[in-house]
């Protein structure tokens, strides 16, 4: 029977800092957690999750998945709705610096912190290695780290060696500014593994106007020692560069920082537009047309300069229509 559902809903997950969820796209920004960690709350989410799959297959859509690109109608009933094969860690906000366009600026109020501490909200590390010994999750399982800065967390070490052991594919969200030597390990021994670095430009100077802190150098330090430890799997170190109005929109800056991933040695460059704090405020105005433009100026330069392209595809959807949802 074909109906819309989507991947996330019928085998995603989404640790929270407060409960599960199905996912953390952006179209489903306003959707709240399911389920909050207390007794049973796995069996309640699954329930639930049952419960909106049934909805789907009768064209019930959550409204906070409405107008979501993922959704597609196709026969979903081919694929089990049981294992989790897509896991999401939100676990914490905590950050060692303070991006301008933060999407948890709301809950930190970009306050920095450079002391490495457990997440204030949940032990995670003890869920999942009862969610595995349990069998939850599917065989081959794909790992995103989408919360505050990953690298702070006191715990990181650990689900990254229990993730290891399973041989998950896992991708890390880092500002760079601290270095992590197992997941460069990681990336080493796992092809499938990745890294994205959140560069946002191609000095000093706009790094501390887009960052607040003063920490360029150690950012490009890092990179040079991950691409150095990652070996053959360099490429799957992604540098990233979000454009923000009146900051680093400019072909000038665009330029820098391309012949600075060129001079590093860098394989992979990730453009894309700033979206978080906007939809977090419901700002319902699409990015401006110059915006749009120079995000494809970035992808045409990235071609140029011979560095493999890598995006994200709602933002795609986002620059072609000029909405956020």
């Amino acid at each position: 029977m074909e109906y819309k559902c989507c991947p996330h809903i019928r085998n995603g997950l989404n640790f929270t800092r407060t409960g599960l969820r199905f996912c953390n796209k952006l179209s489903a920004s306003g959707q709240d957690s399911i389920v909050n960690y207390e007794k049973g709350f796995y069996d309640k989410f699954k329930t639930i999750k049952h419960t909106i799959i049934e909805n789907c297959r009768n064209g019930q859509i959550p409204d906070y998945c409405k107008g979501c690109i993922y959704l597609q109608e196709k026969d979903w009933d081919k694929i089990d709705e049981g294992k989790i094969n897509n896991v999401e860690i939100f676990h914490w906000n905590q950050c060692n610096c303070a991006c301008v366009y933060c999407g948890n600026r709301n809950e930190t109020h970009l306050k920095i912190t450079e002391k490495k501490s457990k997440s204030e909200f949940v032990d995670l590390y003890k869920i999942l290695k009862s969610f595995i010994k349990e069998g939850y999750f599917a065989q081959n399982v794909n790992v995103s780290f989408v919360g505050g800065e990953p690298t702070l967390l006191k715990e990181f070490n650990d689900i990254l060696k229990l993730f290891m052991k399973q041989n998950y594919k896992m991708h890390i969200l880092t500002n760079g500014i601290l270095y992590e030597k197992l997941f460069a390990k990681s990336l080493k021994i796992n092809k499938e593994n990745y890294m994205t670095i959140s560069l946002d430009c191609g000095c000093s100077e706009t790094f501390k106007k887009l960052k607040k802190v003063d920490k360029f150098d150690d950012v490009i330090k890092n990179i040079k020692r991950y691409i150095k430890d990652s070996k053959e799997n360099s490429k799957n170190l992604i540098i990233k560069y979000i454009l923000i109005e009146s900051l680093n929109d400019n072909e000038e800056e665009i330029i820098k920082w391309l012949e600075l991933c060129k001079n590093l040695g860098v394989g992979t460059l990730h453009p894309t537009i700033e979206f978080c704090h906007s939809v977090s405020n419901l700002n319902k105005i699409g990015p401006s047309d110059r915006i749009c433009k120079l995000y494809n100026f970035m992808k045409e330069k990235i071609k140029e300069y011979g560095f493999i392209l890598n995006t994200y595809d709602f933002v795609e959807v986002i620059v072609k229509t000029k909405k956020y949802r």
